[in-house]
């Protein structure tokens, strides 16, 4: 749901600073609560029942884009027992798609409390990631992608007609699940259903179904996928998550706008 120095010269920065901020412009800062509930109960599936919601947060700031993420999810098995996950994430993503952070808490009711926390710098050509718990320093492919980033190469190969996007994308989080290689199949745009977001509503959104494959994995199943139903300007009316034994969907309850940050 979504994340984050360097040139050779000043008046490059300055310049490639410029262009890809009036790239970004059309997205729009929003905050919004989506209810998340069972979609599809998978064959030997253990999962009966998912009931949970989500508080995101899309913001621009002075240089680049906040997301905030709040998910509280309740699992429950096929035996009754229930599972209850929180999960909070904070990240950060530089318009130029040079630099990202990450600060990642997981709470759950059977094992212990974990957090991750990070950053990654992508630029002349060289890609790395840092993990704070781990102390660890992992090197990225230079054509990787952060979320943001991701999202707006999609609505625009949409944009264009096209089809089919292919990338690698670092999301941030533990070190052995922190970037996957993506395949994302654009639909075709519609017209929405029905006016849900006020004066956030476009009208007009397109499916992206995109699936998340381990780096290289010969595995030609996913680890999951999921469905975005999205506006132009950045705002996800619906979303599908599909597991390999269940499948999930978040369904919009409320959005608004929110406030740039003062710079």
């Amino acid at each position: 749901m979504f994340f984050f120095l360097f040139r050779v010269s000043a008046v490059v920065l300055l310049l490639s600073f410029t262009l890809i901020s009036k790239v970004f412009a059309d997205f729009t800062s929003y905050e919004a609560v989506y209810d998340l509930q069972i979609a599809r109960i998978h064959s030997q599936s253990h999962i009966n029942d998912v009931d949970g919601v989500l508080h995101y947060n899309l913001q621009r700031s002075c240089d680049g884009w906040k997301v905030a993420e709040d998910h509280a999810v309740s699992f429950t098995s096929e035996g009754g027992e229930v599972a209850n996950f929180d999960t909070y994430i904070k990240t950060w993503e530089s318009f130029d798609s040079t630099s990202f952070s990450f600060d990642i808490m997981e709470e759950s009711s059977y094992k212990d409390p974990a957090n991750h926390s990070g950053y990654s710098n992508n630029s002349g050509g060289v890609a790395e990631a840092y993990f704070t718990e781990e102390n660890t320093k992992i090197e990225l492919s230079s054509d990787i992608n952060f979320p943001v980033q991701h999202l707006k190469a999609a609505l625009s190969l949409a944009e264009k007609g096209e089809v089919f996007y292919q990338s690698d994308v670092f999301f941030g989080g533990a070190e052995d699940d922190a970037f996957y290689f993506t395949n994302t199949v654009i639909g075709q745009g519609q017209e929405a259903p029905e006016p849900l977001l006020g004066d956030l509503d476009t009208g007009f959104y397109w499916p992206l179904h995109t699936a998340y494959f381990k780096h290289n994995s010969t595995n030609s199943e996913p680890e999951y996928s999921i469905t975005l139903h999205v506006q132009k300007n950045g705002i996800i009316r619906s979303y599908r998550v599909d597991y390999k034994s269940f499948s999930m969907r978040a369904t919009l309850r409320a959005a608004k706008p929110l406030a740039p940050e003062t710079c």
